[in-house]
């Protein structure tokens, strides 16, 4: 009796693992689109395949230690890497995921090998203007009820300006953004990459993006948890998801803080945009349109610090200086676009309510 209280006593606690909304691997780093605005950057990197017994390595070892609510494949577009079904059975076999989720713009769903509708939970197909799929929203419902996964298409109308080319200089600003930011909060873009978790879904992509650049930035080993060949992994992860300080990659990103424009193909040759000073006048005036005239402040000393010869950000900025009593009273004199030039607003929605 005392030899078996005492082997006991030497079995150690089945220690919980973390559990996770939800996280992302991209089987591309290319696509057969050109999205303005793409956060992975997809339109501007070269081809890029993920490696099959990469994939299997990362899951294998994250799921000792995490589970997920939802395993989202994605890219790029994965439709465009040839051992799609690998990684959607190395998916499977991992036992990782409650959930597993293909993202997909649906161009090539038609040439999909019908396994691929077998091993998946849920399709989320991005429908954007102007681009017509093979498969019509009925043919989809169809295979949605055949083979027994949930139909989501999701209607892209607009893309929201997220990466910048340009590194921010001011710290209490990047932690303003990384703050407000969805990526890394709420919407649970999480991703997995390349034996690594980061907690957002365009700091994978920094250094390839900034090499474009001319820029060197390595950001893996600041930005992420290693997964492989760490005895500390479920510690690490626990610290690195409840850390509130911003990552490297938000030095270079706005995150839930940029402009939103119409969803628009680029065209052939086009590059990126690079007007560094224009996103954060829009990322001022956005914010002072919810009522947040502190992080307005900063994205105009950001504007002008870029662009110092630039007469709008400088109005801007002495408007958020101006008590808010005394810009109510000053506006209604104003032309109307005057007034939408300075604060985002026509003067019947001058009065937001603060976030």
């Amino acid at each position: 009796m005392e030899a078996d209280t005492h082997e006991a006593s030497r079995v150690r606690p089945t220690v919980p693992k973390i559990l996770q909304r939800a996280a992302e691997y991209n089987l591309t780093e290319h696509c057969n689109l050109k999205c303005a605005g793409c956060n992975h950057f997809s339109p501007h990197l070269p081809q890029k395949f993920a490696d099959v017994a990469q994939f299997q390595r990362d899951l294998t070892a994250l799921s000792e230690v995490m589970h997920l609510g939802e395993l989202k494949i994605l890219g790029g577009e994965p439709l465009l890497h040839p051992d799609l079904l690998k990684f959607l059975h190395g998916a499977r076999d991992s036992g990782i995921a409650d959930e597993i989720t293909l993202v997909t713009n649906g161009l090539l769903l038609h040439r999909a090998d019908p396994t691929t509708f077998e091993l998946i939970d849920r399709l989320w197909v991005s429908l954007y203007p102007g681009v017509e799929l093979p498969l019509a929203t009925d043919e989809l419902k169809y295979l949605s009820d055949r083979y027994n996964f949930t139909l989501d298409i999701k209607k892209t109308d607009s893309f929201r300006s997220t990466t910048v080319s340009k590194r921010h200089r001011d710290g209490a600003m990047v932690r303003q953004i990384f703050d407000r930011c969805e990526l890394a909060h709420a919407r649970s873009c999480h991703t997995i990459d390349q034996g690594y978790y980061f907690k957002c879904s365009p700091a994978p992509f920094l250094t390839a993006r900034m090499a474009l650049e001319g820029e060197a930035v390595i950001n893996r080993e600041f930005d992420a948890v290693r997964i492989h060949d760490n005895p500390n992994l479920r510690e690490e992860l626990e610290t690195y998801l409840r850390d509130r300080n911003p990552l490297e990659a938000c030095h270079y990103c706005l995150g839930s803080s940029g402009r939103r424009f119409p969803h628009r193909q680029l065209k052939r040759g086009e590059g990126h945009d690079e007007s560094y000073h224009r996103e954060l006048e829009a990322a001022g005036t956005i914010a002072l349109r919810s009522g947040d005239r502190a992080f307005a402040r900063r994205c105009y000393l950001g504007a002008i610090r870029a662009r110092p010869f630039k007469l709008g950000p400088y109005l801007r900025l002495a408007w958020t200086l101006l008590p808010h009593g005394v810009t109510r009273k000053i506006a209604p004199m104003l032309s109307s676009r005057l007034q939408h030039s300075l604060s985002g607003q026509l003067q019947r929605t001058l009065t937001p309510p603060k976030l």
